[in-house]
């Protein structure tokens, strides 16, 4: 390396590293037009930098993921797609950003798109919850109840301390008007942590299905202490 091609180097170095700090300090301040201008522009000079293809990459991954956050702020969601599919192709085995990419989906409510993208992350990682669980959601959105159960199931394997994966499972049984089997998992959610007042309406709402108006109304009177003050209208119309 010549001694031109030295300080340039250094001198890329720098206007990159400024850029991408100044972008750093303007998202911190929730200023995100700012934040996305300044990291735009290290993207920019990073593409024009000589260095080795690999790191390059690498850097340009980890560029591309904190603009699409950026944009996520945003709302801008097609571009931070963009962006997200351009990382993928420097790293197509990345779980960190299919999990971007499937967050993105989620908020846009685009549940069936959403589906393939936890079925990658699960075939890189098997072992990730937040694949099964998150397939499920989507399932669970599209009233495909009966797919979703096994892979909150398999979830909940991963990680038995998860109570809202239990709560889920609840939920779609009181959907599938299954009471019996949704107090059964109420109860397993109320079990891990006693202060989740949605468990408590949810499982109130049940008992009344069930004709267990007593143990329904103090399920609701729990969910008030708890700070759920909705469950008052429960409480004026079933426990009289």
């Amino acid at each position: 390396m010549s001694i031109f091609e030295f300080f340039d180097k250094n001198y890329l170095n720098k206007k990159r590293d400024k850029f991408f700090n100044e972008g750093n300090d303007a998202f911190k301040a929730g200023n995100y037009s700012l934040a996305l201008d300044k990291f735009l522009n290290s993207l920019k000079v990073l593409e024009k930098q000589n260095m080795g293809q690999q790191q390059k990459n690498d850097l340009i991954v980890s560029n591309l993921f904190i603009i699409a956050h950026v944009r996520k702020e945003m709302k801008q969601f097609e571009l931070a797609e963009q962006d997200l599919e351009r990382a993928i192709s420097f790293h197509s085995n990345d779980e960190t950003i299919y999990s971007s990419l499937g967050s993105l989906k989620l908020d846009q409510r685009q549940f069936e798109q959403a589906i393939p993208i936890y079925e990658k992350i699960i075939e890189l990682n098997a072992l990730d919850p937040d694949g099964y669980f998150f397939r499920a959601v989507c399932m669970m959105e599209l009233q495909r109840y009966k797919e979703a159960i096994p892979d909150f199931e398999k979830a909940f394997e991963l990680e038995p301390k998860n109570s809202d994966v239990l709560f889920n499972i609840g939920f779609i049984y009181e959907e599938l008007n299954e009471y019996k089997k949704a107090v059964e998992f109420y109860d397993r959610v109320i079990v891990l942590n006693n202060k989740q007042y949605e468990a408590f309406v949810n499982r109130g709402n049940c008992k009344i299905k069930l004709g267990q108006i007593g143990e329904a109304c103090e399920d609701f009177h729990r969910a008030v202490e708890l700070g759920d003050l909705t469950a008052q209208e429960n409480i004026d119309q079933f426990c009289k």
